[in-house]
Protein backbone atom coordinates (compact mmCIF):
# COMPACT_ATOMS: atom_id res chain seq x y z
CA UNK A 1 0.00 0.00 0.00
CA UNK A 2 1.10 3.37 -1.06
CA UNK A 3 1.53 5.58 2.20
CA UNK A 4 0.43 9.55 1.56
CA UNK A 5 2.88 11.84 2.47
CA UNK A 6 2.87 13.13 5.56
CA UNK A 7 0.24 16.29 5.77
CA UNK A 8 1.02 19.27 7.39
CA UNK A 9 -1.19 19.54 10.98
CA UNK A 10 -4.30 22.14 10.54
CA UNK A 11 -3.14 25.45 11.81
CA UNK A 12 -5.74 26.04 14.92
CA UNK A 13 -7.22 29.79 14.28
CA UNK A 14 -6.54 31.92 17.93
CA UNK A 15 -8.81 31.96 19.77
CA UNK A 16 -10.89 35.59 19.74
CA UNK A 17 -12.28 35.56 23.02
CA UNK A 18 -8.83 35.08 25.02
CA UNK A 19 -6.86 37.81 23.30
CA UNK A 20 -9.14 40.79 22.05
CA UNK A 21 -9.87 43.07 25.08
CA UNK A 22 -13.46 42.60 26.46
CA UNK A 23 -16.25 45.06 25.63
CA UNK A 24 -17.14 47.36 28.28
CA UNK A 25 -21.05 47.57 28.53
CA UNK A 26 -22.45 51.50 27.67
CA UNK A 27 -23.91 51.32 31.40
CA UNK A 28 -20.33 51.13 32.70
CA UNK A 29 -19.08 54.02 30.78
CA UNK A 30 -21.17 56.27 31.26
CA UNK A 31 -20.73 55.57 35.00
CA UNK A 32 -17.00 55.95 34.76
CA UNK A 33 -17.26 59.34 31.92
CA UNK A 34 -20.35 61.18 34.00
CA UNK A 35 -18.67 62.02 37.57
CA UNK A 36 -15.04 63.27 35.33
CA UNK A 37 -17.25 65.31 33.11
CA UNK A 38 -18.81 66.73 36.45
CA UNK A 39 -15.22 67.30 38.33
CA UNK A 40 -14.11 69.01 35.20
CA UNK A 41 -17.09 71.46 34.72
CA UNK A 42 -16.73 72.06 38.27
CA UNK A 43 -13.13 73.28 37.84
CA UNK A 44 -13.97 75.09 34.82
CA UNK A 45 -16.40 77.19 37.40
CA UNK A 46 -14.82 77.69 40.13
CA UNK A 47 -11.50 79.12 38.29
CA UNK A 48 -13.97 81.51 36.17
CA UNK A 49 -15.08 82.88 39.79
CA UNK A 50 -11.75 83.01 40.88
CA UNK A 51 -10.57 85.58 37.58
CA UNK A 52 -13.36 87.23 37.77
CA UNK A 53 -12.86 88.10 41.73
CA UNK A 54 -9.37 89.05 40.90
CA UNK A 55 -10.70 91.35 37.86
CA UNK A 56 -12.93 92.88 40.31
CA UNK A 57 -10.46 93.92 42.62
CA UNK A 58 -8.32 95.13 40.11
CA UNK A 59 -10.96 98.07 39.15
CA UNK A 60 -10.10 101.49 40.06
CA UNK A 61 -12.53 102.44 43.11
CA UNK A 62 -15.50 104.50 41.83
CA UNK A 63 -14.88 108.63 41.38
CA UNK A 64 -17.54 110.78 42.70
CA UNK A 65 -18.45 113.38 40.26
CA UNK A 66 -17.80 116.66 41.89
CA UNK A 67 -19.57 119.87 39.72
CA UNK A 68 -17.14 123.01 39.47
CA UNK A 69 -18.53 125.59 41.31
CA UNK A 70 -17.61 129.38 40.77
CA UNK A 71 -18.15 130.78 44.15
CA UNK A 72 -15.52 132.06 45.98
CA UNK A 73 -13.75 132.23 42.58
CA UNK A 74 -13.56 135.37 40.23
CA UNK A 75 -16.32 135.70 37.90
CA UNK A 76 -15.58 134.88 33.97
CA UNK A 77 -15.73 138.34 32.06
CA UNK A 78 -17.60 138.56 29.15
CA UNK A 79 -18.67 140.96 26.32
CA UNK A 80 -21.87 140.49 25.25
CA UNK A 81 -24.95 142.96 22.83
CA UNK A 82 -27.70 144.19 24.74
CA UNK A 83 -31.47 144.60 23.57
CA UNK A 84 -30.54 147.95 22.55
CA UNK A 85 -27.73 147.32 20.08
CA UNK A 86 -24.90 148.18 22.75
CA UNK A 87 -22.86 146.22 24.64
CA UNK A 88 -22.09 145.17 27.68
CA UNK A 89 -19.17 144.18 29.67
CA UNK A 90 -19.39 142.61 33.42
CA UNK A 91 -16.55 144.06 34.24
CA UNK A 92 -18.30 147.55 33.77
CA UNK A 93 -20.29 146.99 36.46
CA UNK A 94 -16.93 146.45 38.67
CA UNK A 95 -17.79 148.32 42.10
CA UNK A 96 -21.37 147.13 42.42
CA UNK A 97 -23.24 144.06 43.55
CA UNK A 98 -24.33 142.33 40.34
CA UNK A 99 -27.07 139.45 40.51
CA UNK A 100 -26.52 138.03 37.10
CA UNK A 101 -29.54 135.85 35.80
CA UNK A 102 -29.35 133.60 33.39
CA UNK A 103 -33.03 132.84 31.30
CA UNK A 104 -34.79 131.90 28.64
CA UNK A 105 -38.58 133.11 27.46
CA UNK A 106 -39.65 129.53 27.16
CA UNK A 107 -38.73 128.82 30.98
CA UNK A 108 -41.86 128.98 32.98
CA UNK A 109 -39.55 129.53 36.08
CA UNK A 110 -37.50 132.27 34.54
CA UNK A 111 -40.84 133.98 33.46
CA UNK A 112 -42.27 133.82 37.21
CA UNK A 113 -38.81 135.77 38.45
CA UNK A 114 -38.54 138.56 36.11
CA UNK A 115 -41.15 140.85 37.91
CA UNK A 116 -39.12 140.49 41.08
CA UNK A 117 -35.52 141.26 38.97
CA UNK A 118 -37.52 144.01 37.49
CA UNK A 119 -38.37 145.08 40.98
CA UNK A 120 -34.84 144.59 42.06
CA UNK A 121 -33.55 146.80 38.75
CA UNK A 122 -35.85 149.74 40.02
CA UNK A 123 -34.66 149.98 43.98
CA UNK A 124 -38.38 148.68 44.63
CA UNK A 125 -36.31 146.34 47.54
CA UNK A 126 -35.20 149.80 49.44
CA UNK A 127 -31.96 149.35 47.35
CA UNK A 128 -29.71 151.78 45.81
CA UNK A 129 -29.41 151.41 41.76
CA UNK A 130 -26.13 152.71 41.50
CA UNK A 131 -24.77 149.77 44.09
CA UNK A 132 -27.08 146.84 42.97
CA UNK A 133 -27.72 146.07 39.31
CA UNK A 134 -29.20 143.52 37.50
CA UNK A 135 -28.26 142.13 34.44
CA UNK A 136 -30.22 139.52 32.57
CA UNK A 137 -28.25 137.12 30.16
CA UNK A 138 -31.04 135.36 27.41
CA UNK A 139 -29.85 132.04 26.78
CA UNK A 140 -29.34 131.32 22.85
CA UNK A 141 -32.66 133.10 21.38
CA UNK A 142 -33.65 135.26 18.95
CA UNK A 143 -32.93 139.17 19.47
CA UNK A 144 -37.15 139.88 18.15
CA UNK A 145 -38.61 136.61 20.56
CA UNK A 146 -36.76 138.97 23.39
CA UNK A 147 -37.83 142.10 22.53
CA UNK A 148 -41.58 140.54 22.21
CA UNK A 149 -41.76 139.17 25.50
CA UNK A 150 -39.91 141.91 27.23
CA UNK A 151 -42.99 144.22 26.03
CA UNK A 152 -45.75 141.93 26.62
CA UNK A 153 -44.46 141.81 29.99
CA UNK A 154 -43.75 145.53 30.41
CA UNK A 155 -39.89 144.95 31.57
CA UNK A 156 -37.21 147.06 31.15
CA UNK A 157 -34.46 145.23 32.93
CA UNK A 158 -31.17 144.89 31.47
CA UNK A 159 -30.71 142.13 29.14
CA UNK A 160 -27.34 140.52 27.53
CA UNK A 161 -27.74 138.00 24.38
CA UNK A 162 -25.86 134.90 24.43
CA UNK A 163 -26.49 133.79 20.96
CA UNK A 164 -23.37 131.32 21.22
CA UNK A 165 -23.91 129.77 24.50
CA UNK A 166 -20.30 130.86 25.29
CA UNK A 167 -21.10 132.28 28.36
CA UNK A 168 -23.31 130.21 29.75
CA UNK A 169 -20.64 127.49 29.35
CA UNK A 170 -18.26 129.51 31.26
CA UNK A 171 -21.05 129.83 34.37
CA UNK A 172 -21.86 125.82 33.79
CA UNK A 173 -25.28 126.91 33.06
CA UNK A 174 -26.91 123.35 33.08
CA UNK A 175 -30.35 124.16 34.88
CA UNK A 176 -32.43 127.81 34.17
CA UNK A 177 -33.12 129.88 36.05
CA UNK A 178 -29.60 130.40 37.84
CA UNK A 179 -28.66 133.81 39.33
CA UNK A 180 -24.68 134.23 40.69
CA UNK A 181 -24.39 136.89 43.00
CA UNK A 182 -20.71 138.97 42.36
CA UNK A 183 -19.48 141.65 45.13
CA UNK A 184 -18.15 144.65 43.95
CA UNK A 185 -14.48 143.09 43.54
CA UNK A 186 -15.78 140.70 40.55
CA UNK A 187 -15.79 137.68 43.21
CA UNK A 188 -18.67 135.30 43.10
CA UNK A 189 -20.64 135.11 46.43
CA UNK A 190 -23.37 132.80 45.63
CA UNK A 191 -25.46 131.05 43.28
CA UNK A 192 -29.28 130.83 43.33
CA UNK A 193 -30.93 127.74 41.07
CA UNK A 194 -34.53 128.24 40.92
CA UNK A 195 -36.56 131.66 40.65
CA UNK A 196 -35.52 134.62 42.76
CA UNK A 197 -38.37 135.26 44.88
CA UNK A 198 -39.55 137.83 46.81
CA UNK A 199 -39.39 135.88 49.59
CA UNK A 200 -35.41 135.16 48.67
CA UNK A 201 -34.22 138.23 47.07
CA UNK A 202 -34.61 140.42 50.81
CA UNK A 203 -32.24 137.28 51.96
CA UNK A 204 -29.46 138.12 49.91
CA UNK A 205 -30.04 141.46 50.30
CA UNK A 206 -29.73 141.55 54.20
CA UNK A 207 -26.38 139.42 53.93
CA UNK A 208 -25.14 141.99 51.35
CA UNK A 209 -25.66 144.79 53.96
CA UNK A 210 -24.17 142.84 56.59
CA UNK A 211 -21.69 141.93 54.73
CA UNK A 212 -22.02 138.34 55.39
CA UNK A 213 -20.75 137.14 52.25
CA UNK A 214 -16.44 137.84 53.01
Amino acid sequence: MTELPDQPSPVTPPATTSDAPARLSPALVLFIILPLVGLIAAFIVASGRGSSTTITQQQPPPVTYIPYTLINNPAPDFTLNTLDGKTISLSDLRGKWVFLNFWATWCPPCVEEMPELQKLHDGGYDTDPSQIVVLAVDKAEDKAQIEKFMTANNLSLPVAMDSDNVVSGKYVVVNLPITYIIDPQGMVRAQHISPLTAEIIPLFLDRIKQNKFS
